[in-house]
């Protein structure tokens, strides 16, 4: 909720055009094309009243950035948000199209009709109403998946999993606001929980869900027709591959016949062939490209594209790194975790060819993909790194308590030193109070920013607090419990 009223109007990643989508399918009735459909009237008149990242500024000539808001005086900034809640709701195309307009639809419809309900609601007020429904289902989501994944891996303590995940500030980046994340990301999590039973409808269903949600599902559809042949044999993958096509296949047949791509990425119908990617990616410092996705994949600060200690992130990346040594090293793994670990390279390799997508389509080596794409890894890598922890003794439970201890600490500093002083006019050291720029900046009053600040500081610092303790208290039981089971 907080990074939901915080996060100003617009600032999440592509949110506009991602509410653009939505838009066509509420009033429009309709499913929208690349290359055709328009943002609204509505959304493109916002877009010039409310303040842009310097980035967003860049790709769009005109808008207000943040630092030309935050130069303005206090009643031509309260001047402006008045003109933002007037705004007509008009339907009515700009003439600006919609990037996004490639996607697949289900996200999206299930955001049509509370967006349909709240039509005549002015614009802010609506767009943060959307935002808690895609925020607070996707938690929702997200805990059950990654709650059942961990006890499924027989985790002695799934809660330090779910801490981990919830205090990983991308994911409320990747999710708190109008996308198709909120919902593909739990069910990616969920789709890798259901390949570990043997049971083939609960997967069809999910990898469905999946494909009509985001084309990174394809991903996993070679690894899911796998666990179906090794499971059941020949026939019931053929029946298994029916359903897929019963569900997803007409989606996808219109984005071959619309674009001449499969997945309809745009990367891909701006011509980035399987050879020039594959070529790209020789050219690329790899050193240097892998501790930077990681780091991002932890923290980017929305559409402004800030970054968080480099310091603190390598920190964590080395105990990532602990963790997984100690992983591969005590072994045996279970076929529980062989599976995960399977799932998790399908995707992965998919991410790897991204990258050369990205290379191809920019014309620049130095491009990447989001860090939105790395959120799918998220649960189950943790996951798998806290099974290697939860066998490998004192060290790792000391691991494991440097990780809770810093995942608190980089979830309250989010707010407090980050996002609060970077929203409420911040342009070198972090200043309180913000109290007047927060109030025209922000889709809540800054009174309740500062308490929903004040209440996930004392949540983060209470939980990691009494996770630490249980595991410390624990002490030789922790792993031998794991071994028990």
């Amino acid at each position: 909720m907080l990074y939901c009223g915080l996060l100003p109007l617009w600032e999440g990643f592509d949110e506009p055009f991602h509410y653009g989508y939505v838009q066509t399918l509420s009033r429009q009735r309709t499913l929208p094309r690349l290359h055709e459909t328009t943002l609204s009237e509505e959304v493109w008149t916002s877009l010039h009243l409310a303040p842009a990242s310097h980035v967003v500024a860049q790709n769009i000539p005109g808008l207000m950035t943040f630092r030309e808001y935050f130069a303005l005086q206090p009643a031509e900034r309260a001047a402006l948000r008045r003109r933002l809640n007037t705004i007509p709701p008009s339907a009515l195309p700009s003439g600006a199209l919609n990037y996004e307009a490639q996607q697949a639809p289900l996200a999206y419809a299930l955001l049509a009709f509370p967006d349909w309900l709240w039509r005549e609601v002015p614009l802010p007020r609506r767009i943060w109403r959307l935002r808690l429904v895609c925020s607070v289902a996707s938690c929702v989501l997200m805990a059950f998946a990654t709650g059942s994944l961990g006890r499924r891996l027989r985790l002695p303590a799934p809660e330090v999993l779910l801490f981990l995940v919830f205090s990983t500030q991308m994911f409320y980046a990747s999710t708190a606001h109008i996308c198709n994340d909120w919902l593909a990301i739990p069910l990616a999590v969920a789709l890798l929980r259901a390949a570990v039973e043997p049971r083939l409808g609960p997967l069809c269903l999910l990898l469905s869900a999946g494909l009509l949600t985001k084309a990174y599902f394809l991903a996993f559809v070679p690894f899911a027709l796998a666990l179906a042949l090794w499971w059941s044999g020949w026939r019931a993958a053929g029946l298994f591959s029916v359903g897929l096509l019963a569900f997803a296949g007409p989606w996808y047949g219109r984005n071959l016949l619309l674009y001449g791509s499969l997945s309809a990425r745009q990367e891909a119908v701006g011509g980035a062939g399987v050879g020039q990617v594959l070529s790209s990616l020789v050219g690329v410092n790899w050193l240097a490209a892998v501790p930077s996705l990681a780091r991002s994949g932890l923290w980017t600060g929305n559409n402004s594209f800030t970054t968080f200690s480099q310091a603190t992130l390598n920190l964590v990346l080395l105990l990532f790194l602990v963790a997984a040594v100690l992983y591969l090293v005590r072994r045996p793994w279970p076929r529980e975790e062989w599976i995960v670990a399977a799932g998790c390279a399908c995707y992965g390799l998919a991410f790897w060819y991204a990258i050369g997508q990205s290379f191809v389509f920019t014309g620049s080596t130095a491009a990447g993909p989001h860090a939105w794409l790395t959120q799918p890894l998220l649960a189950p890598g943790l996951c798998l790194l806290l099974c290697g922890l939860a066998r490998s003794g004192r060290l790792g439970r000391i691991v494991t308590t440097a990780l809770v201890a810093l995942g608190a600490y980089m979830i309250s500093a989010t707010y407090v030193w980050k996002l609060v002083p970077l929203y409420g006019g911040w342009q070198g050291r972090p200043r309180w109070p913000v109290r007047d720029i927060l109030n025209t900046t922000c889709l809540l009053p800054a009174t309740a920013v500062y308490l929903q600040t004040a209440l996930v500081l004392a949540a983060a610092i209470f939980l990691a607090a009494g996770i630490v303790r249980r595991i410390q208290k624990a002490g030789g039981t922790f792993p031998a419990s794991y071994r028990k089971e």
